[in-house]
């Protein structure tokens, strides 16, 4: 949280629960994080206290289980490999892991009913491609090109927002585009 003073915006943001590896007094495990299973059981405790108390939410988790070094535990490695190329598969493999958890913590709290999930990332990955690992020096479309999906639950469809949804899937969108999608998506759904 230090890095860029991150900490004094988040502090300064009105955020009312924070779980990092500076506030859960847990252990760096990947780069710059904690081990993610341990965010996740965070998260099911935090969603689990929310429906509880029937509160909404939104909220961002963070996930650090694909950035170098793409350390994953022994049950998320399918490929035995050494390579970097499979080192980063059994790091996608692990955060699909992670995803099922989160979509079941969510379905059995009640709230994936009523919840908008997006899931992208803020960069891509180089895996030597262009003899390069890594994505600061890199704008090769593997290190700019980002995946972006959104769970959009029935309870909040709106069939016009859908097929705009839809269309946008065989265009170029930038992460600027997700708070004025989010805003239109909710909207939508209060028009229903």
């Amino acid at each position: 949280l230090a890095w860029n003073n991150l900490n004094g915006y988040l502090s300064n943001s009105g955020i009312d629960y924070l779980f990092s590896r500076e506030t859960s007094g847990e252990s760096i495990y990947n780069d710059i994080g904690i081990d993610d299973r341990k965010t996740l059981h965070a998260f099911d405790s935090h969603i689990k206290k929310l429906s509880s108390e029937k509160k909404t939410f939104a909220g961002v988790l963070h996930l650090n289980t694909n950035h170098f070094p793409f350390f994953v535990p022994g049950s998320s490695k399918k490929w035995d490999g050494n390579e970097v190329k499979d080192m980063y598969d059994n790091s996608v493999f692990h955060f699909d892991v992670l995803m099922e958890s989160m979509f079941k913590s969510l379905s059995e709290s009640g709230a994936l009913d009523n919840t908008i999930i997006l899931i992208t990332s803020d960069h891509g990955e180089s895996l030597l491609e262009h003899n390069y690992l890594g994505h600061i020096e890199s704008y090769y479309l593997e290190a700019v090109s980002i995946p972006m999906m959104i769970y959009l639950p029935k309870s909040l469809q709106n069939e016009s927002q859908v097929e705009k949804l839809y269309a946008n899937t065989q265009k170029n969108v930038m992460n600027l585009d997700i708070i004025p999608t989010f805003t239109d998506l909710l909207l939508g759904a209060n028009n229903n």
